[in-house]
């Protein structure tokens, strides 16, 4: 790891230096070029950032693994991993801007939500730490016994070196100023005088350290008092002033915030009407006119204003936050001061144990407001960076205006709720493994569709379509086609994202990647990808060469012993010989090359699933019915195509019914109803309806 550290370190120099030069920087050092180096330091620590964000790609991976026994890296690949770096410092750009923006925001990470009055914990900590680092070393010299305590310079020496101790450690004033200087040994001569500094030379080792502590603090609570009178502390920051501009700062990123909105919202629909929803997942779909190099370059203007905008809104709050604690800070300043000025007005002389309590409250209430003063700084810093960078934010109006073609522009807010439609979300209820937004226990890819991402596209996510449950992350989705989409093949499209990601490294801060990313970063290739391929079209006839039929036969078949088998059953279906019953191949009669024998008419064709299908039946109705039972209801079959119903005799039914007269005699026609007890009933027939017969 040590080499690979001081490898980086060196990259990182030589990469600076050959970006300046390609700039026109002239002797090649880090603070030449365009001026964004500002003084190497920001430039040196945006190029080793990049480094690492390049090296979690496959071919540069390997660079950094763990080596054989003396093996050193291949220098054809560290001039490629140099070579690629070099380009995208002086390519610049959105990316490169995004990237600036990630790494300022990194210069104070982890402070966003750290907690107290006010103050950054975190930033106050660090810069702690740093100082007592600093003055450790001639901490342990006045802490130590000295070797000579009765010489005649001692107490001299010793009290010099502890008023610049008094002055470094509290940080009030200039340590180099002659003023400062008196002002911290006259401080120091009033609370312990040269005849007392046994009381922490003398000290056991265990209570010196406690000791030198409370001398800093009642040292530096007279002179804070000395300033409040006006009688000394000209080179002291006025904190009061640094953080009321803290609060003005807020006001500003406060207002700044809409309009970064804006900004967003239309770069955001421009992104959205170049996506398309295909088989094997989200696709370009460029508007006419355009092409996917403009909407990739769409993409990249979008990620920087998601991060200027982001960057907005964490340091506005920031700001806010400690501008509502400076009140209280100040208010608790103030107060002290005033009981210290209670205790001394109009005395000569103060007790020790009196007065030394209250000089330590003073210091604590301004060490306090140092901390949220020094975070204040850091913050304005900050701000007077995003200003610079909102300068330089002029993403290509035109392009973004022929994407919109007029389309309605969208916030985040919108977006995010969204009403479904009642059959929508009853797809989501079939989707496997859907769950409800749930923000406290994390969404992925801060919240983006996970499926627009594929392409580099910063869709918000629709709260309203939920999420999809993947092993132990959730995803959120713009619509409901691309949660669906994402189900069919989860891991797929989380492989896409990774693999566009790490093409990309503006995305990988902008969505915490980089840990997900440096455990795939040997795999040479995530996803298979699948390209559509052109219409070719014969060069003899100019037609395609596969063309779509407008009607789409369902009985088509591209398997040619299946014509074959069915050319087969058709000629067999010809020689077979036919009969009253229907075969279970006779539908296939129309379609084979030569009929056997012509079509019948509809009225004596019979069914497949019957020998004989038998006509309509015709319904009789007697009123009377036969001698001794009831009306009855006959059932007779149809008349031949043609033939009426003739009359038939029927028997008298009813008791008592006297003979029907006899019918007069014909020559020689023959008569219906000549036996006795007879009578006739004519019936027409209807088509299709029933028939009643009356007597």
């Amino acid at each position: 790891m040590e080499c690979h550290e001081a490898l980086l370190r060196n990259m990182t120099g030589e990469a600076v230096r050959a970006a300046a030069r390609a700039r026109g920087g002239g002797d090649g050092s880090a603070g030449g070029g365009d001026g964004q180096a500002g003084g190497g330091g920001g430039e040196e620590a945006l190029a080793r950032r990049l480094l690492q964000l390049l090296l979690l790609r496959p071919r540069h991976a390997r660079l950094l693994a763990p080596p054989p026994p003396r093996a050193p890296a291949p220098r054809a690949a560290l001039d490629a991993l140099m070579q690629e770096c070099v380009e995208m410092l002086v390519r610049g750009g959105p990316e490169l801007q995004t990237l600036r923006l990630q790494q300022l925001s990194s210069l104070d990470e982890g402070a966003d939500d750290a907690p107290g009055e006010g103050a950054d914990d975190a930033l106050v900590a660090r810069l702690g730490a740093a100082c007592d680092a600093a003055l450790a070393p001639l901490r342990a010299e006045l802490l130590q016994p000295a070797p000579d305590p009765g010489h005649p310079g001692h107490p001299g020496r010793l009290h010099r070196k502890l008023s610049i101790y008094l002055i470094l450690a509290s940080g009030l004033g200039n340590p180099t100023s002659i003023q400062t200087l008196k002002e911290g040994m006259s401080a120091l001569e009033s609370v312990l005088p040269l005849s007392e500094l046994d009381w922490l030379s003398a000290a056991p080792r265990g209570e010196a350290g406690a000791r030198l502590d409370e001398l800093l603090a009642v040292v530096a609570g007279v002179r804070l008092f000395n300033r409040d009178c006006n009688q000394a502390g000209e080179d002291i920051n006025d904190l009061p002033r640094e953080l009321a501009e803290a609060g003005a700062a807020a006001a500003a990123a406060a207002g700044a915030l809409p309009e970064a909105a804006r900004r967003v919202a239309g770069l955001t629909a421009a992104a959205a009407r170049a996506l398309a929803l295909a088989d094997r997942g989200v696709r370009l779909a460029p508007p006419p006119g355009l092409t996917e190099a403009e909407c990739e370059l769409v993409f990249s203007w979008l990620c920087l204003a998601r991060q200027h905008e982001r960057g907005l809104l964490r340091l506005q709050q920031r700001l806010q936050r400690g501008s509502c604690s400076a009140g209280r800070l100040l208010a608790r300043h103030a107060d002290a001061l005033r009981a210290t000025h209670a205790a001394v007005k109009y005395r000569t002389a103060v007790p020790r144990a009196t007065v030394f309590p209250l000089f330590s409250r003073v210091w604590a209430s301004w060490r306090a407001m140092h901390g949220a003063a020094a975070a204040a700084r850091a913050l304005l810093r900050r701000w007077a960076a995003l200003t610079a960078a909102h300068d330089q934010l002029e993403p290509p109006h035109d392009l973004i205006d022929n994407m919109l073609d007029g389309a309605r522009v969208l916030s985040d807010e919108e977006r995010a709720s969204g009403e479904l439609s009642t059959r929508e979300r009853l797809r989501l209820g079939a989707l496997p493994h859907h769950a409800p937004w749930d923000q406290a226990k994390g969404v992925q890819y801060q919240g983006f569709c996970a499926m627009c991402l594929c392409v580099g596209a910063l869709i918000p996510s629709n709260v309203k379509v939920g999420t999809v449950r993947h092993g132990s992350a959730r995803y959120g989705f713009c619509s409901v086609d691309m949660a669906e989409g994402f189900s069919k093949d989860p891991q797929r499209y989380i492989n896409e994202v990774l693999d566009y990601a790490r093409n990309h490294p503006a995305l990988v801060d902008l969505l915490d990647l980089y840990e997900e990313l440096d455990k795939v970063k040997h795999i040479e290739k995530l996803v298979e990808h699948y390209e559509v391929k052109a219409k070719t079209e014969s060069k003899e006839v100019q037609t395609e060469l596969h063309p779509v039929p407008s009607r789409v036969d369902a009985d088509y078949s591209w398997n040619l012993w299946e014509h074959k088998r069915r050319a087969c059953a058709a000629a067999t279906m010809v020689l077979c010989a036919t009969h009253s019953t229907q075969t279970v191949h006779s539908h296939w009669r129309a379609e084979a090359a030569a009929q056997a024998a012509p079509a019948r008419p509809a009225a004596v064709q019979t069914r497949r699933d019957a020998a004989a299908a038998t006509g309509p039946a015709l319904r009789y109705l007697s009123l009377e019915g036969r001698w001794g039972r009831p009306p009855w209801v006959d059932y007779m079959p149809p008349p031949d195509e043609g033939e009426k119903l003739k009359v038939l005799p029927m028997e008298a039914c009813v008791p008592g019914c006297p003979p029907p007269p006899a019918p007069p005699a014909a020559p020689a026609s023959p008569s219906l109803g000549e036996e006795e007890g007879t009578s006739t009933m004519m019936s027409e027939a209807l088509p299709e309806q029933s028939h009643t017969s009356i007597m």
